[in-house]
């Protein structure tokens, strides 16, 4: 997970297409919360599994923390096309 120029912030993951139940066009979960303030954010159109990456729009997010050295922690996971599955989520480190 990176922050990029317009306050985004990337997450990358490996596409596993085909390992279990995994499918290309499962959809990202992405999410961030400062324990601080808190404050979270989140999306369930974060980008689909095969496209290796997604995109969660934190401006406001990075508004309230900027600047002041705070925790932002982020999580992701996918969830089916159909939205009958959900996959365990995981912490993701920057």
């Amino acid at each position: 997970m990176a922050l990029t120029d317009n306050q985004q912030l990337r997450f990358t993951w490996t596409d596993n297409t085909g390992l279990g139940n995994a499918a290309a066009t499962d959809q990202a979960i992405l999410v961030a919360y400062c324990p601080e303030t808190n404050d979270l954010i989140w999306t369930g159109n974060g980008g689909m599994r095969g496209d290796g990456e997604g995109l969660l729009d934190a401006g406001l997010l990075i508004r309230v923390i900027g600047g002041r050295g705070y925790t932002l922690h982020t999580w992701m996971s996918f969830r089916s096309g159909d939205g009958e599955r959900v996959a365990d989520g995981v912490w993701v480190a920057r």
